[in-house]
C-alpha cells in the first residue's frame, strides 16, 4: 500500500470530513447535555458496516463510545483517544457558536479545534481505509468519551478502568498543529474555601472578613516556590493560577521518548503528508496522561492550533482538518503486517 494511495483516498474525503465537522459543532454537546450522545450517534452511524464491533457505553449518565475497526493481530491494535464534549460558548462571537461558519478561509464554531475536527478526523481515516481494502489486516481502536473537559471521570478514565480501552499505543487527537507531542505537564486542582465571621459592613473592626483572609492567602500561595523543571516542556517549570478561591483533583503529567515506536510511527505519517513534523509537549490538561498511566504509549497529534481550544471565536484551518484524516490513515494502515 503507498502513501501516494493513500493521500488520493484521502482527498476523496475532504468534503465529507468537513461535513461531518459541521454537523459535530452544531450539537452543543457541554457538559451533562443530550447533544453529547447526539455527537456519537453521529459518529456509530458514519462507521456502520465498517467497524467489526460498536460498543456503547453510559457511566452516570455520560456516554461514550468504542469501535473496533478491522480483523489484524490485537497485539497491534492502536488506539485513538477523543472527545465530543465542548466547553460552553461564552464571549462575543461573530458568528453562532454552534454553527460551522467559513470566514477569511478558516471555519469558526465550538469544537472546531477542541476536538471535533479530531474526532472527524479519525472517522473519515476509517472509510479511507475501508476503501483501500485493508479492513482484514489492520487492528484500530476509537474511544470517544463526553467528559474530557470536566476531569475524564466518567470518560477515559472509566473505560481503561473497565478494560474497554485496549490498544498497545495511543494517539490522543487533541489539537498540536500536526506536530507530535510527546507528553503533558499535568494538572494539579486546589480548591481553597477561606471561612470568617459575617455581620455589618460598618462593624467590620469586629468581624472576621475572609475576604481580607483570602487576599493575604492568593499572595502567600502566589510566592509559593516552585523548583521542578523540565526543559522538554514550554515553560519548564510549574505554573500556578489562581482562578477561584473557593475538592482536589488533577492530573499525572506524562513524557515518552521520541524514540518509542508510536512517536516515530506518528512522526512518518506527518512526515508522508509533506509537512516535516516537530517533537513538542504539550500543556493544557487532557486524557493523554491517563492512557499514559495505564501503560499505553501515547502521544498526541490533531488538527488545529492548541491555542485555539476554549477561545471566542475557536477556529481552525480546512487544509489541516483535510491532513489530518491521511495522517490518521496511514497510522492506521501501519498496524496491518503487511504494510510499510
Amino acid at each position: 500500500m503507498t502513501a501516494a494511495a493513500i493521500d488520493e483516498r484521502a482527498a476523496a474525503h475532504g468534503a465529507d470530513v468537513l461535513d461531518l465537522l459541521g454537523r459535530l459543532v452544531a450539537e452543543e454537546s457541554v457538559e451533562g447535555s443530550a447533544a453529547v450522545a447526539a455527537c456519537l450517534d453521529i459518529v456509530a452511524a458514519r462507521l456502520d458496516g465498517l467497524a467489526a464491533t460498536v460498543e456503547r457505553l453510559d457511566f452516570d449518565g455520560v456516554p461514550a463510545l468504542v469501535a473496533r475497526i478491522g480483523a489484524g493481530d490485537p497485539s497491534r491494535r492502536l488506539t485513538f483517544s477523543g472527545h465530543v464534549d465542548v466547553v460552553p460558548a461564552s464571549g462575543g462571537w461573530r458568528s453562532p457558536p454552534f454553527r460551522l461558519t467559513v470566514r477569511n478561509g478558516r471555519l469558526y464554531g465550538r469544537g472546531t479545534c477542541d476536538m471535533k475536527a479530531g474526532v472527524a478526523a479519525i472517522v473519515e481515516a476509517v472509510r479511507v481505509v475501508a476503501e483501500l481494502g485493508l479492513l482484514a489486516d489492520v487492528s484500530v481502536e476509537l474511544a470517544l468519551t463526553g467528559d474530557e473537559e470536566v476531569g475524564s471521570e466518567r470518560g477515559t478514565r472509566a473505560l481503561l478502568a473497565g478494560g474497554w480501552i485496549t490498544g498497545r499505543s495511543a494517539i490522543c487527537c487533541e489539537p498540536t498543529g500536526l506536530d507530535v507531542f510527546l507528553g503533558n505537564r499535568g494538572l494539579v486542582w486546589a480548591d481553597i474555601v477561606v471561612t470568617g465571621r459575617g455581620g455589618h459592613a460598618g462593624m467590620a473592626h469586629a468581624l472576621a472578613n475572609p475576604i481580607d483572609a483570602a487576599a493575604a492567602l492568593i499572595d502567600a500561595v502566589s510566592a509559593v516556590p516552585l523548583t521542578a523543571r523540565d526543559e522538554r516542556f514550554d515553560p519548564p517549570w510549574p505554573t500556578l493560577t489562581l482562578t477561584r478561591v473557593q475538592a482536589d483533583g488533577g492530573w499525572p503529567p506524562c513524557a515518552i521518548d521520541a524514540a518509542r515506536p508510536v512517536a516515530q510511527a506518528a512522526a512518518a505519517a506527518v512526515r508522508s503528508s509533506g509537512r516535516e513534523p516537530a517533537f513538542g509537549m504539550d500543556s493544557p490538561a487532557n486524557d493523554s496522561p491517563w492512557l499514559d498511566a495505564a501503560g499505553i504509549d501515547t502521544v498526541l497529534l490533531g488538527p488545529g492550533e492548541p491555542t485555539e481550544a476554549h477561545a471566542t471565536d475557536e477556529s481552525i484551518d480546512p487544509g489541516e482538518v483535510a491532513a489530518a484524516v491521511a495522517v490518521y490513515a496511514r497510522l492506521m494502515a501501519q498496524t496491518a503486517p503487511a504494510v510499510v
